[in-house]
């Protein structure tokens, strides 16, 4: 997703002689493809494209107008393909109130993403670099805090291509905040479907990263002891 910051009126998001010119691999997005507006105290978004602007799913159509709200997906040419979240700080207050200003000072809180037992996971922006990134967090709890902190310490240590990369811990009186690397692909479970099954190419492709990953654990004397595919992710 792209992160971009609109500091004035209006702009235009497309190929070519745009305020905001989208990478060459995207080829099938048109020389102007959308424009986002202020139009009477409100964002609204414009589609200009033959191929298709998405809303949250919902295709905008050529030459009509939908209002923004906070944490809207857009997305080009297809559903699938999100290229940016709209956020605004104006509707966006009392949201995720819960995240410590230690949180909040250096990141965008953006929408919940997963949850676990322990709590939830959600998207932020690196103020600063405007990366992104996955907040888990987690409010303190005596019973659980112990293996949270013993998780944290593990990730601190890893490093391999197929293991997710850990940024920092937040850790607050009321909270433990762990921000790790961001999967975009989401967890092998949601790619099992009889009707649309992987090529062998593939699995065999999955197979060989989660091999390495668990013998670079063990090589680590790291048991993974809760190896399955739904917490298996794509970058």
């Amino acid at each position: 997703m792209i992160f971009s910051e609109m500091r004035k009126d209006e702009y235009c998001v497309g190929r070519e002689g745009c305020d905001l010119i989208l990478p060459e691999k995207t080829a099938n997005v048109s020389r102007k493809h959308f424009s986002v507006s202020r139009v009477d105290g409100r964002i609204v978004l414009k589609d200009w494209s033959l191929n298709g602007t998405y809303v949250n799913g919902t295709e905008v159509g050529k030459d009509r107008t939908v209002p923004l709200r906070h944490n809207d997906l857009i997305a080009l040419v297809s559903p699938e393909m999100k290229t940016f979240v709209f956020m605004t700080t104006k509707d966006a207050k009392g949201h995720h109130d819960y995240h410590p200003d230690e949180v909040k000072e250096k990141y965008l809180v953006s929408f919940v993403i997963g949850e676990g037992g322990y709590g939830q996971v959600s998207l932020v922006f690196d103020k600063k670099t405007r990366k992104k990134y996955a907040l888990k967090y987690v409010e303190k709890d005596p019973e659980i805090e112990d293996s949270l902190m013993m998780e944290v310490k593990i990730l601190q240590q890893l490093d391999h291509p197929f293991v997710i990369h850990f940024k920092e811990l937040i850790n607050t009186s009321d909270s433990l905040c762990i921000l790790l690397e961001m999967m975009e692909g989401g967890d092998l479970y949601a790619r099992i479907d009889p009707e649309n099954t992987l090529t062998e190419d593939t699995l065999k492709l999955i197979f060989f990263q989660t091999v390495s990953a668990v013998k670079y654990l063990h090589d680590q004397g790291i048991t993974h002891r809760d190896l399955k595919v739904s917490l298996s992710f794509e970058p």
